[in-house]
């Protein structure tokens, strides 16, 4: 795994820490996930980090997860990895090779705060930049809940290719309805609402 972190808050990455449904963070860390470059979690800095990721990136077929959105004003200088590398540059270039990409929380999904009017990094999700890439999967949330990221990752462990998703691009298992879908006041509600409109 490659994760790299844009324009956001690292929310995401601290609530993967409190995955403890599919497995608790320090056993996918230790004996499921090989997490080559994650800012947050590894202990590397400086030039080491960035040669873990550059080591990383020369085997294709990595997954490839995306924390924040991606600035893409002025060249991409609002936000850069290390020296040299733009976010923007390098969604691009670590994109090309990898087998899955993980659109992970609102920002990088859909540009989220990042990418609130005025936007003046012109910051943007990461399908806006990649397309309708058959290899993206969205997994929205501010931040995005643990077991959503753990379980799609699970997902692609097991079976190899991404899970069912909707329109948005969002995994099924944990977007496929609403909230109030499941809500136990939903047929009182809803029927009030109903007779009131009768009544008006």
């Amino acid at each position: 795994v490659i994760w790299l972190q844009g324009a956001g808050c690292d929310g995401c990455a601290v609530s993967a820490l409190n995955s403890i449904h599919y497995a608790a963070i320090d056993d996918l860390l230790v004996n499921t996930l090989d997490v080559r470059f994650q800012s947050n979690l590894m202990a590397a800095a400086g030039d080491l980090a960035v040669s873990a990721a550059q080591a990383a990136a020369a085997e294709p077929g990595y997954i490839l997860i995306v924390e924040g959105a991606i600035p893409t004003g002025a060249a991409g200088k609002y936000c850069r990895l290390w020296t040299g590398t733009s976010m923007h540059a390098a969604l691009l270039q670590l994109s090309a090779d990898a087998a899955f990409i993980v659109a992970l929380g609102s920002c990088a999904a859909f540009g989220g705060v990042s990418a609130g009017a005025p936007n003046p990094t012109e910051a943007k999700g990461v399908g806006q930049l990649l397309g309708n890439d058959a290899r993206l999967v969205n997994v929205p949330g501010c931040p995005a809940h643990p077991d959503w990221l753990v379980g799609t990752l699970s997902y692609v462990l097991a079976y190899g290719r991404l899970p069912p998703l909707d329109v948005h691009r969002r995994p099924l298992q944990f977007f496929g309805e609403r909230i109030h879908e499941n809500c136990f006041k939903r047929r009182t509600y809803c029927g009030e609402l109903i007779v009131a409109k009768q009544l008006s």
